[in-house]
């Protein structure tokens, strides 16, 4: 029987992934540079989706990416 609260999960828990708006502000063929406040460079190959929703960029990513 698997138990969902192993010593496993409570050292090393799950990263979560989050939706959050952003002003897309400069691409390279690596990074995006984005705003939301502060501007950060996100590599791509950590970006897991992009889409738009009234008007605004959303990104996929992981929470710690964005500060």
């Amino acid at each position: 029987m698997l138990w969902p609260f192993t010593l496993y999960r409570l050292l090393y828990p799950a990263e979560r992934y989050v939706w959050a708006q952003v002003r897309i502000l400069h691409e390279t063929p690596k990074a995006v540079l984005v705003s939301n406040g502060a501007r950060f460079w996100i590599p791509k190959s950590q970006i897991h989706d992009i889409r738009l929703r009234h008007d605004t960029f959303e990104i996929y990513v992981k929470e710690s990416m964005l500060g």
